[in-house]
């Protein structure tokens, strides 16, 4: 399957071990303005003394990219209950802060989405990896 080039949002299924179950987050692609403030941002300088900011970055640029979460992604109790946390407005169950609540409570899934759309999107394949015959190394 090609990667699809569009501004729709982005669906990622990541496996949570806390919950033991898959998360399903929507999000934005990275403009190439982003990508660039996100690499500069990570960095922090002040005269000779330099600082990585990462954590900090990551939740910052996570959280603006996060446009939605799957159905059965959170729950939350209310009234003593657990109730689905919901990001669609038509849900019976939507929380109009719900970003606030997973940026609050999750910062790892938060983190990781940041990851996921600035730092890790490609990998090599194995062919690759392995030396294939017919590739051209230089």
């Amino acid at each position: 399957m090609a990667r699809e080039l569009s501004d729709e949002l982005c669906r990622l299924v990541m496996s949570d071990r806390i919950s033991d179950s898959d998360l399903e987050l929507f999000y934005e692609p990275a403009t190439p303005e982003e990508k660039i403030a996100f690499d500069n941002a990570y960095i922090k300088r002040s005269g000779r003394k330099v600082k990585n900011i990462i954590g900090e970055t990551r939740m910052k640029f996570g959280a603006k990219k996060l446009k939605g979460i799957g159905d059965k992604s959170f729950v939350v109790k209310k009234d003593g209950k657990k109730v689905p946390l919901h990001s669609r407005e038509d849900s019976e169950f939507y929380d109009p802060g719900w970003k606030a609540v997973v940026v609050k409570m999750a910062p790892d899934v938060v983190s990781a989405l940041a990851s996921h759309i600035f730092e890790g999107s490609l990998e090599r394949t194995e062919e690759e990896e392995a030396g294939e015959p017919g590739q051209d190394p230089t």
